[in-house]
């Protein structure tokens, strides 16, 4: 297994552009691809699905770190 991590502290320098379209580029050419969005801004999670809910309505890894406890995995994880 391959990981590819992306970390800047400064924003707006692409991140989340980038390591959407690595995944994106990834997943098209047939490899199983995990794409993980710890922005507290949840970008990558509201670019990539694409039902109704808003950004608010999103679990994402922010509040996976804040609950204080996981009830279901799954409600984080999408696909």
């Amino acid at each position: 297994m391959k990981t590819i991590s992306l970390l800047n502290l400064k924003g707006g320098v692409a991140k989340t552009t980038t390591g959407g379209n690595i995944a994106k580029g990834l997943a098209n050419r047939g490899f199983k691809t995990l794409l993980i969005d710890t922005d507290m801004q949840a970008n990558a999670t509201s670019i990539f699905l694409e039902d109704e809910r808003s950004k608010e309505d999103y679990k994402g890894f922010a509040e996976l770190i804040v609950d204080e406890k996981l009830d279901d995995v799954d409600q984080y994880v999408y696909n």
